[in-house]
């Protein structure tokens, strides 16, 4: 769900300078009698918990994920792509 845009919020190119995400870059492997408790699932394989995602609007067409401190495109490209075609469109601009 998506919010007006506060005041408090930077312009995106300084949420990133500010905010660097580091995620995991190598696959991990988990065995099956360990994915429940390693991902905090259920006995049914849900979610134990859930937060709200927080998003608000930013400039032009991105919206801000405080929890993740991520800027995302609100909309895809409006048509399907191959990996290549795709990974030209992510790095367009």
């Amino acid at each position: 769900q998506l919010r007006q845009q506060p005041q408090n919020i930077p312009p995106a190119g300084e949420i990133f300078e500010k905010n660097p995400v580091t995620f995991r870059t190598q696959p991990v492997r988990i065995m099956y009698k360990d994915i429940r408790e390693s991902l905090g699932l259920d006995g049914l394989m849900r979610p134990l918990s859930s937060r709200e995602n927080r998003f608000v609007e930013l400039e032009g067409e991105l919206a801000y994920h405080f929890d993740s401190h991520l800027v995302w495109q609100r909309r895809g490209a409006g048509f399907p792509l191959d990996w290549l075609q795709a990974a030209a469109y992510v790095n367009r601009g």
